[in-house]
């Protein structure tokens, strides 16, 4: 494990535009049939997922827009795409007073069931993206004597075939991190044992180092490079974010920090994006090369997804409320919205165009915003 000193790491690129509106495209992603919309991932091609619904609705419905052209891809919710156009949609209910959730692919018209076999949907479960043809997940397997309800076994589907991971020792897993080529990732928590991060390709999974002594992991994103960052609470409860490169762990400056819980959180060049703390308010923060770079937001803050080309996207606090921003090359700028209403970006591509929702949860609206 290598450590880099905050003060001899820390950079401020502060430049702050009075507003990117002049120079962004945005559009609204409106509903098509629905009353509230919210977005949550963004691919390559353009193509966005998220939700709808509105008052009265048992359950929401799952969207993509293909631009700003809406599609219902039926009940649930839509937590990610893949280059491919594929969405994992989740959706779940209660039977008998136990949870139950459930998992589906959308893949050109057609919805194929994603539930881990095993589970048979009981219980919580851990699942954000895919890609590669993979589809990790963390489930609570009710055929363990020892299970507690919580996510204690990490699966993955591959091309449409499914098999467990089993780690030799049980515990609480976080299995959703998985690249374009089909490398997932994700975090175990032992019982009784020491927690750690790892990475799984087809051929079988390797446990990465420890970023230090004690605490426990939270995997975040991996690229296409198979470089892994996420989050280590030492135990001292302090927060750090820690990169994975090959068998080696760099702990990144800055306290209480956190990376972005964000497929975009790292991106190809091994800049990684969020937060950290600073008198007790989470400050906007990108690392690059292993540095702290300020991003120059005002108030409370976090960076939400960083792109190849190095644009970062996220929200801060104007007048008391959160608005988005764009930072580029030691500039931040806002990004539009109607009448100035607070929202967040939720993700961000290579050709920079980012989405985002309103925090309204009864009437909110999502957009998209292009930058050039």
């Amino acid at each position: 494990m290598r450590w880099l000193s905050v003060s001899t790491a820390l950079i401020a690129l502060v430049g702050l535009a009075p507003s990117a509106g002049a120079d962004v495209g945005f559009e609204e992603l409106r509903p098509a049939l629905g009353e509230v919309v919210l977005v949550t991932a963004i691919n390559e091609a353009g193509q966005t997922v998220g939700s709808e619904w509105a008052p009265g609705w048992y359950r929401g419905s799952a969207m993509r827009w293909e631009g700003t052209v809406p599609g219902s891809m039926g009940s649930g919710n839509a937590l990610g795409i893949d280059e491919r156009g594929a969405a994992v949609i989740v959706y779940g209910n209660k039977q008998g007073g136990a949870e139950f959730t459930y998992i589906d692919v959308w893949a050109d018209g057609v919805r194929t069931r994603r539930t881990p076999p095993p589970s048979n949907g009981y219980g919580p479960m851990t699942v954000r993206d895919l890609g590669g043809g993979a589809l990790p997940i963390g489930y609570d397997n009710p055929k363990d004597p020892t299970a507690s309800y919580h996510p204690d076994q990490a699966a993955v589907w591959r091309d449409g075939t499914y098999s467990d991971i089993t780690f030799g020792e049980k515990g609480t897993v976080r299995h959703r991190a998985v690249n374009g080529i089909g490398t997932t990732a994700g975090a175990l928590d032992p019982k009784g044992g020491v927690p750690y991060a790892f990475r799984c390709a087809a051929v079988g999974c390797t446990r990465l180092p420890a970023a230090g002594a004690g605490g426990y992991y939270d995997v975040k994103a991996i690229n296409d490079a198979d470089v892994v960052v996420g989050d280590w609470r030492a135990t001292s409860q302090v927060t750090h974010v820690v990169v994975w490169t090959g068998d080696r762990a760099v702990v990144l400056p800055g306290e209480g920090a956190g990376a972005a819980d964000n497929v975009r959180a790292l991106n190809e060049n091994g800049d990684v994006v969020g937060w950290r703390t600073e008198n007790g308010v989470r400050r906007a923060t990108l690392w690059r090369g292993g540095r702290l770079v300020d991003l120059g937001a005002s108030g409370a803050s976090e960076a939400v997804a960083v792109n190849d080309r190095g644009d970062v996207v996220g929200w801060h606090t104007v007048e008391g409320a959160p608005h988005p921003f764009h930072w580029r090359a030691g500039t931040l700028s806002g990004l539009p919205t109607p009448e100035n209403v607070p929202a967040k970006p939720k993700a961000l591509n290579n050709a920079g165009i980012a989405v985002g929702s309103t925090l309204v949860a009864r009437s909110g609206r999502s957009f998209r915003w292009t930058i050039p």
